[in-house]
């Protein structure tokens, strides 16, 4: 089931990014926090390839929601 305002997130983040995978960076500008809180929160959807951490716009979507 989805969760109200998940496509209203969706929306804005794709907006925002312009493609499917955002890095810690990127996510933790967006979110006005440091890379280290969002790496820190073990809900967040965070995977790490080729020695970077990303997620997708989905899961960053969901995890608002």
């Amino acid at each position: 089931m989805e969760r109200k305002d998940f496509r209203d997130n969706l929306q804005r983040i794709s907006e925002t990014f312009n493609k499917e995978l955002i890095t810690l960076a990127e996510v933790s500008a967006f979110l006005g926090c440091t890379p280290k809180q969002i790496h820190a929160d073990k809900s967040f959807p965070l995977k790490k390839m080729g020695g970077r951490y990303y997620t997708s716009v989905v899961s960053l979507a969901r995890w608002l929601s």
